[in-house]
């Protein structure tokens, strides 16, 4: 589903990912070596950057069919850092705008590895209109936003949230 927000546009893709697939990418990347963060901005959450050729082509494949655009630009592949975020209970995201290093990443796009949990929701939030959106969980949803440009965090999470967040690259 498209949508906007002060004139960005947005994309809510339910189903991206099956509840099986999800738990799949789960058990995969929590195999790998994580690090606690514990600082102002990462506050008390599990997360790790990795590159993973297979997850990359999985994740590229579902999101072709969406046709998926910026500024006239076309989605093509995916930055091939891929970061998997744990948030543990009371943990957060401030507001921030991602920084990318590479120019052709103009969009974040997270996907939602579990909703078992109370409240943590993505927000994205305007400050001169002081206006905020608030992106509801789904297993397997996925959400694509240009996480350069708008401030957005993650509420206060109860219970445990996973997601996958990767940069989008358009050409």
């Amino acid at each position: 589903m498209e949508t906007s927000f002060d004139n960005y546009r947005l994309y809510e893709i339910d189903n991206l990912f099956q509840p099986d697939e999800c738990n799949n990418f789960v058990d995969i990347i929590e195999n790998k070596r994580m690090e606690q963060i514990n600082n102002k901005i990462f506050k008390n959450q599990y997360r790790i950057t990795f590159s993973d050729s297979w997850i990359n082509q999985e994740i590229t494949e579902r999101l072709i069919p969406h046709n998926l655009t910026y500024s006239k630009k076309k989605f093509r592949v995916l930055n091939d850092k891929i970061h998997y975020v744990k948030y543990y209970n009371g943990s957060y995201m401030q507001k921030h705008r991602d920084m990318y290093a590479k120019n052709n990443i103009l969009s974040t796009l997270i996907i939602y590895l579990n909703d078992n949990y109370n409240q943590g929701e993505t927000y994205l939030y305007n400050p001169k209109m002081k206006t905020s959106l608030s992106i509801c969980a789904k297993t397997g949803k996925g959400f694509v936003f240009p996480g350069s440009d708008i401030l957005h965090g993650c509420r206060k999470v109860v219970g445990i949230k996973k997601v996958l967040i990767v940069g989008l690259i358009f050409e």
